[in-house]
């Protein structure tokens, strides 16, 4: 119900059915040994499938996401994170229910340092034990973030080392002129959308794919770029489809003989709800170079937006994808998503990059309001997924 009601449509999330369902029975089993009426595992289940969907459609992307910057690629979150947390705090609220007579014989199996055991000669009585099981809840809070921080890291700072070495070794080795020429036209098409540069650019990063040694004039540079960028991307393909944020799209577009380029992801960036951009669905052309993920992808809005920070050309202007200044090789692109979408709601005006958009933002925010529901309008979720995306 909640994922149909989170839907403008009115449609089920697959994701939220097979999420709910594979936590409904963690956090019954988890509790099972526990429970001694049916009707509370089953309780049990639903509350954990409930959390789990909320989890998905606001904990995540308006909390977690949004405010603290914490990332679940994979979905563990709402899927063992939430309901085995709901069944750790039912373990505590069944010991403190069920009456010890309740159990029968059976009490000493399940909680073997009970009053009457033979285990520390039995000394808990189900409040002690209660407050044991709350402990054991924190103990597994306090590791839990601990070895995330630690994690988070570690990953961040050797996978940032590695690359940057490498990228490092090679460039000073292997400077080609290719090289050099894509960097420049990447910083002329993001200071002023020349198309032509833009080709230009687009055949010389195919180049780079398809022939390495002609393009940089060397392949063990290209090679190593190479195979680092599609390890990531396909990494990211298989993150991206096993969980990814609610009303998002992201594909990997297709070659002419059918196969995949990783290199090209046609996305779709919903707009936020309760605002002007509510029910549009704005198609995004994310271009990797084989220096990814050291180097940031280019992002264009194809067709082109009006916004302040979009140019003409529909290339985005966002701190996050300027590799002088914010971008990091750990930036996954649900967040290269999810920044476009914050930037859509809350422009840069101290960055412009439209001056009519960021000019009409500044002294007429009703004008612009309407134009941007008229944009919403036009390209609305229907129309977005049927011909641009290819989606039914």
């Amino acid at each position: 119900m909640i994922s149909s009601l989170s839907d403008h449509l009115g449609r089920f999330n697959m994701l939220h059915i097979q999420s709910s369902t594979l936590a409904g029975g963690i956090s019954m089993g988890t509790v099972a040994n526990v429970i001694l009426y049916p009707h509370h595992a089953v309780l049990v289940g639903a509350l954990a499938g409930l959390l789990s969907v909320v989890g998905h459609v606001l904990i995540t992307p308006r909390f977690l996401e949004k405010r603290l910057s914490l990332y679940d690629t994979c979905g563990v979150h709402n899927l063992h994170g939430l309901p085995g947390l709901l069944a750790g705090v039912f373990s505590v609220f069944f010991v403190l229910y069920y009456k010890p007579s309740e159990y029968g014989q059976s009490i000493h199996q399940i909680y073997p340092y009970f009053e009457g055991g033979e285990l520390h000669h039995g000394d808990r009585d189900q409040y002690t034990q209660a407050f044991y099981q709350f402990t054991g809840i924190v103990i597994t809070l306090v590791m839990a973030v601990v070895g995330g921080l630690i994690s988070g890291w570690v990953m961040n700072f050797s996978h940032h080392y590695y690359l940057h070495a490498e990228f490092s070794l090679f460039g000073k080795l292997e400077n080609g002129i290719v090289n050099e020429e894509f960097q420049t036209g990447t910083r002329t098409i993001e200071n002023g959308g020349n198309k032509v540069l833009e080709e230009k650019t687009r055949q010389l990063v195919v180049r780079a794919r398809v022939n390495p040694a002609e393009a940089l004039r060397s392949e063990s540079y290209c090679s190593t770029m190479s195979t680092i960028a599609v390890a990531r991307l396909a990494e990211e393909r298989k993150s991206w489809r096993k969980d990814h944020p609610h009303g998002f799209v992201a594909k990997v577009c297709k070659n002419p003989d059918g196969t995949l380029d990783l290199f090209r992801w046609k996305c779709g960036i919903p707009g936020f709800k309760d605002t002007d951009w509510e029910g549009g669905l704005f198609t995004l052309i994310i271009t990797f170079t084989v220096e990814y993920p050291s180097a940031p992808p280019h992002c264009r809005f194809e067709p082109a937006i009006f916004h302040p920070n979009i140019f003409d050309s529909g290339t985005v202007c966002l701190s996050l994808l300027k590799q002088e200044k914010h971008w990091k090789p750990s930036i996954s692109i649900r967040q290269i998503l999810l920044g476009i979408q914050e930037l859509l709601h809350n422009p840069n005006v101290k960055d412009p990059a439209n001056k009519k958009a960021n000019n009409l933002f500044k002294s007429n925010k009703t004008k612009y309001s309407e134009e941007i529901k008229s944009q919403a309008k036009k390209y609305s979720e229907e129309i977005v997924m049927k011909e641009l995306l290819g989606i039914e």
